[in-house]
């Protein structure tokens, strides 16, 4: 459940969702909703305030706020935003993990030095399974690599060949 403190000038009828009863509210009245009708309540912010926001809840301003900090579009439905920032995210972590990939293996640590989160996002990245251990994930990436550089070699020797 989520609690909404009424925001407004004076009192006012207000439907309280989901049972779509109308009631006065008072100034600065706490008023408690259930978790999936707190959308209903993000379209007037200039009335309504949360006390208690449901976990995970993200207004479309709240969205657009992040896209405009990501230099992304802002236009479109709530859904299409929340699409938006959530593809930006997962493709900023994939960079993240191939940095920290990279890093590691200049530093001579391998994919060993990343954590379990950060293989999983860089099997993830390269179309690999992203299940199982630490271990099976390094196994993973580490036959994934012999497999691109094996065939690079191939590539390689028969363009050498050629010639």
């Amino acid at each position: 459940m989520a609690q909404i403190r009424y925001r407004g000038d004076e009192p006012r009828q207000v439907s309280i969702l989901p049972a779509g009863a109308t009631r006065k509210v008072d100034l600065d009245e706490v008023f408690t909703v259930p978790d999936d009708h707190a959308e209903s309540y993000d379209c007037q912010p200039h009335y309504f305030e949360w006390v208690d926001k449901p976990e995970g809840h993200v207004s479309r301003d709240e969205l657009v706020a992040q896209l405009r900090d990501a230099g992304l579009p802002v236009d479109g439905s709530k859904d299409d935003l929340a699409q938006r920032l959530a593809d930006h995210q997962a493709r900023e972590a994939a960079k993240q993990a191939q940095v920290a990939a990279d890093t590691a293996r200049e530093g001579g640590g391998g994919y060993d030095a990343l954590t379990k989160p950060q293989l999983v996002e860089l099997a993830g990245s390269r179309g690999l399974d992203t299940s199982g251990t630490k271990a099976d994930l390094l196994e993973r990436l580490a036959a994934a690599d012999n497999d691109q550089n094996s065939d690079a070699s191939d590539t390689g020797d028969a363009g050498e060949g050629g010639h």
